[in-house]
Formats: C-alpha cells, sequence, structure tokens
C-alpha cells in the first residue's frame, strides 16, 4: 500500500526508503499534471468566448488559476459556478505554489535520514569558494514524509473540486 493512501492512524513503516519518496513524488507529479488538465478543461468550457484565450497549453497552472480569478461574470457562461470558483481560488492557489517546492527542488536523499522518513531539501551557492568559483551544497529545509502525504491530499481535494466544476459544464 502506498504510504500516501494509508488512513489515519495506520501504523506507518519504522523504516523507509528512497522508493517510498519516489512513489509519493511521483504521485504528486501525476496529480499536478490532471489538475492542470482539468484547468485547462475548467477554463475552455466556463468562458464564452474560449478562443479569446491565451494559449492555454502553454500557461502554467499558475497563470490558469490566475486568469479563473480575473474572469468577470459577463465572460463566462456559468457566473454562479464563476462565484463558487472564486471561492475556491485561495485555496487552489496556496496548493500550486507548493509544486515548485516539491517538484523542482533537489533532495538530498541520505540513507540514514531516508529510513526516518526525512529528505533534505538543498540550494547550490555559487562564488563561496577563496577564487569566487566555488559551488557550495546548502541544506534549507529537511522534510518528512508526512508533509508530501499531507500535499497528496491537499491535490486529491483541488482536482476533484476542478473535475466536478469541469463535468459540471459538460
Amino acid at each position: 500500500m502506498s504510504l500516501s493512501a494509508q488512513a489515519p492512524g495506520e501504523n506507518l513503516p519504522l523504516r523507509y526508503t528512497s522508493e517510498d519518496f519516489f512513489m509519493v513524488l511521483g504521485h504528486i507529479s501525476v496529480l499536478f499534471a490532471t489538475w492542470d488538465l482539468f484547468a485547462t478543461l475548467l477554463l475552455l468550457r466556463l468562458m464564452s468566448s474560449p478562443s479569446s484565450a491565451t494559449r492555454l497549453s502553454d500557461a502554467t497552472l499558475g497563470r490558469k488559476i490566475s486568469i479563473l480569478g480575473a474572469l468577470g461574470p459577463e465572460e463566462v457562461v456559468d457566473p454562479s459556478l464563476l462565484g463558487e470558483v472564486h471561492q475556491f481560488l485561495s485555496t487552489a492557489r496556496e496548493t500550486a505554489e507548493m509544486r515548485n517546492r516539491f517538484i523542482h527542488d533537489q533532495w538530498l536523499f541520505d540513507a540514514v535520514n531516508v529510513e526516518k522518513g526525512i529528505i533534505t531539501r538543498h540550494s547550490l551557492r555559487t562564488g563561496l569558494g577563496v577564487d569566487g568559483r566555488g559551488v557550495l551544497l546548502e541544506p534549507a529545509a529537511p522534510s518528512h514524509i508526512s508533509e508530501f502525504d499531507e500535499l497528496v491530499g491537499k491535490l486529491g481535494e483541488c482536482q476533484k473540486v476542478f473535475f466536478g466544476w469541469v463535468k459540471q459544464l459538460e
């Protein structure tokens, strides 16, 4: 059973492996990609004039959320649904902003911490050497696998809400 699929209160393993992190990072990646698709479909179905939309296939999820937030009732086929969308956007923005941290950060998987369910995010710093050409890998923050599982839950909620709106507009 995937760690992210465990019900609250279930006993978590005493030791984790890198594969546990790979699995949950993969889950996060797929959830973000699917949510992004639903955001595109929502915009295309909700806008009364989707041909005037910016090139949505090239827009980031954050940009799509911004476009949704900027829409007015006169620009959509269902103004009451737009009201629901606007009420949910703060949750959507907060969750979408986590994407870069979890997907694009540089994670260090050292065996001792991985067994405890911890990996560490790092930053590269340059110009720190005596000759100005040095590179230093600097720890930014450790993260427990439970943080990743929490994000999976938030992503699942966003995905479900956006999918519901897409289906409502069929």
